[in-house]
């Protein structure tokens, strides 16, 4: 654990009541220590990847300021932050920081398109069409594509894996309705008319961050989730 973790740590255990053991756990858990050394971009309306990174030069500006405290809010915890488990603002908050969402909801309940480029409707809104945003890549720099969004909400709909999610579905769409058209293209065949589904797949649904396709060589989501 780097120098800046710690220091990050010890924040938050003194302003949540989280032990940096279990502050750490949680972290480690959702990945976040590879969010603060180099992540791929998206969300942005440059469609094309850039990385940000800490970086190791020392050199001190000596316009600027040096020492004070840094604090950090954070939403507690109410159970780990895991794609399947998670149902509350605070590990959303810790999930949103290391993943991305196929779009956001702000606010004022409008999406933001994210890992999606863009969604239509067919049949009144029986089908949906994604197209998915490329120039994404995982942390370990391999390109997001189709096979991770069907992985991905194929996942939560497996009732082995117990999703939280996974009622948000019920009644609406099934495993075999969600179809890989192209590497930049899934469609979600309902089964029947849903105007609200858009939101749904958002992240209004906590765990449904895009994470890796586990059946072409991804690691699962703990450390291959896609950078915001």
């Amino acid at each position: 654990m780097s120098e800046i973790e710690k220091q990050i740590s010890d924040v938050v255990s003194a302003t949540s009541g989280l032990t940096r053991r279990h502050f750490i756990k949680g972290v480690a858990v959702a990945g976040l220590g590879a969010s603060l050394f180099g992540l791929a971009a998206c969300g942005s309306d440059d469609k094309s990847a850039s990385t940000t990174s800490v970086g190791t030069d020392t050199t001190v500006d000596p316009g600027v300021a040096q020492g004070g405290t840094l604090r950090v809010a954070g939403g507690k915890l109410a159970a780990a932050p895991t794609p399947f488990t998670t149902a509350d603002e605070g590990s959303l908050q810790i999930l949103c920081a290391v993943g991305e969402y196929l779009a956001w909801e702000d606010d004022k309940g409008e999406l933001a398109p994210r890992v999606a480029e863009s969604w239509s409707s067919d049949d009144g809104g029986q089908t949906w069409t994604y197209v998915i945003r490329q120039g994404i890549t995982f942390h370990d720099g391999s390109p997001l594509s189709a096979n991770d969004v069907v992985w991905t909400i194929s996942s939560h709909l497996n009732p082995d894996n117990a999703s939280q999610s996974a009622g948000k579905f019920a009644g609406i769409l099934e495993a075999d309705g969600i179809t890989k058209i192209d590497d930049n293209t899934v469609q979600f065949s309902l089964l029947g008319a849903v105007g609200s589904f858009p939101s749904i797949l958002s992240s209004t649904s906590y765990g449904l961050f895009i994470f890796k396709d586990g059946e072409s060589g991804g690691e699962g989501w703990q450390t291959t989730m896609n950078g915001c």
